[in-house]
C-alpha cells in the first residue's frame, strides 16, 4: 500500500533527501533534479526508486518538479545502474536511512503502530 502517510511527511523527507544527497555528491540541492552530472543523475535515479516504494509516480512528480515520464524512465533505468554502480549503491542507502528515520520518528510522535493499515493522506 501506498501512501500511507500525510503527504506533508514526504516533502518534509524529500528536502532532508536534497541536503543529505547533495552532500553526498557535492553540489547544490537544486543541482540534484536539474544538472547532468552522472552523480545528480544517479541520485535522481535512486530518489524515485525508493520514494516509489512509498508514494505514486505522480505524487513524485509533484513532489520532485520532474515529469511523471522521467519518473518512470528513472525507475526503469535504476536496477541496470545499481548493479553497475558503487555511487547509486551510496546514495540508495542514505536516502532509505533517511526514510526509514523520518517514518520511525513519525509513528513514534504520533503512536503509529505497523500493524495498522491506511492513515490520512492529507
Amino acid at each position: 500500500m501506498k501512501n500511507i502517510y500525510p503527504m506533508k511527511l514526504y516533502k518534509r523527507i524529500f528536502k532532508e533527501i536534497l541536503k543529505s544527497v547533495s552532500e553526498e555528491v557535492e553540489v547544490a540541492p537544486e543541482e540534484l533534479i536539474t544538472s547532468k552530472n552522472e552523480d545528480c543523475f544517479c541520485a535522481r535515479m535512486a530518489m524515485c526508486h525508493c520514494l516509489s516504494e512509498h508514494i505514486t509516480d505522480g505524487e513524485i512528480s509533484r513532489l520532485t518538479g520532474m515529469s511523471q515520464q522521467v519518473v518512470s524512465r528513472n525507475k526503469i533505468l535504476y536496477p541496470q545502474r545499481q548493479r553497475q554502480s558503487t555511487t547509486i549503491r551510496i546514495i540508495t542507502r542514505i536516502i532509505k536511512e533517511t526514510i526509514d528515520t523520518h517514518i520511525t520518528a513519525y509513528k513514534q510522535s504520533t503512536n503509529i503502530t505497523q500493524t495498522e493499515g491506511s492513515h490520512p493522506t492529507t
